[in-house]
């Protein structure tokens, strides 16, 4: 299996300042199945086009974020779950301006195959900051709050990834389906390496560790919504895919992040 996914519209925001560090992204992320439905690597890599830091600092550095990893799939099974296959959906305009979606759908049950995934592998960010949250840092940083930061370790935890292929023939509707993949994760984050330095480049790392010293251990959980099936069978070459995801990191505290794109491949 191979899965390639796109976020052509993704958001960032962290907990210690909502507006410095949150960037507007692009990413690509998805997986190779190296041994099937045994052994796969994965990764993600996203890139900002906007931090909302730089409109008052220009060496407010670009979001860079790259995952590379890999996983072992030590559950591997069918499972039977009433499922839904959409038949049919309208857009009707009404008198207000308002516009009304008729949706046709039937349920029936179907199987899906359930994986369990232990997964793991090289987590690294690159970032602006700002650590206007830290008393006494603006004036040892010439008076600035704005940095630019750098964090890289290890991720480890578990994954369940449910695969739904389900294809009907309706004498009215014709072929329909449903067709998605999903992967819900935890992780545990060790991120030993973590550097700042000011808008002129300098290493102030002392000085920031000096005002906060915090375990390198985070936790994230997220999900994962992507298309499986080839165009032979769906007559479609691309389809949506879309993630979330939420945690705590070291030095950034808790973040949101979510977007949505398209699966470029799929086979």
């Amino acid at each position: 299996m191979v899965s390639i996914n796109t976020d052509l519209l993704h958001l960032e925001m962290m907990q210690h300042d909502l507006i410095a560090p949150m960037s507007f992204n692009v990413a690509v992320w998805g997986h190779v199945e190296i041994l099937p439905s045994f052994i796969g690597a994965q990764f993600t890599l996203r890139r900002s086009l906007y931090n909302f830091g730089r409109l008052e600092e220009q060496n407010f550095a670009p979001n860079l974020e790259i995952e590379l990893g890999g996983y072992l799939i030590f559950s591997n099974r069918v499972i039977k779950k009433k499922t839904v296959v959409v038949l049919d959906r309208k857009e009707t305009d009404n008198w207000d301006g308002t516009r009304t979606t008729t949706t046709k759908s039937i349920t029936i049950p179907a199987e899906k195959r359930r994986q369990y995934l232990l997964r793991g592998g090289f987590y690294r960010k690159s970032t602006g900051n700002s650590l206007e949250y830290l008393e006494e840092f603006k004036d040892l940083n010439n008076n600035s709050n704005f940095v630019n930061y750098k964090t890289a370790g290890l991720y480890a935890g578990i994954g369940i990834r449910t695969l739904t292929s389900l294809f009907v023939k309706t004498d009215t509707y014709g072929s329909q389906f449903n067709s998605a993949g999903r992967d819900v994760y935890f992780d545990l984050m060790v991120l030993p390496s973590n550097k700042w330095e000011d808008m002129s480049g300098n290493d102030i790392t002392d000085v920031v560790t000096s005002l906060t010293k915090q375990s390198p251990l985070g936790a994230r959980i997220g999900i994962k919504l992507f298309q499986i099936d080839p165009k032979a069978k769906t007559n479609k070459t691309f389809g949506m895919c879309y993630m979330f995801e939420t945690g705590i990191k070291p030095y950034t505290g808790f973040f949101l992040q979510g977007g949505i794109g398209l699966t470029i491949i799929k086979k």
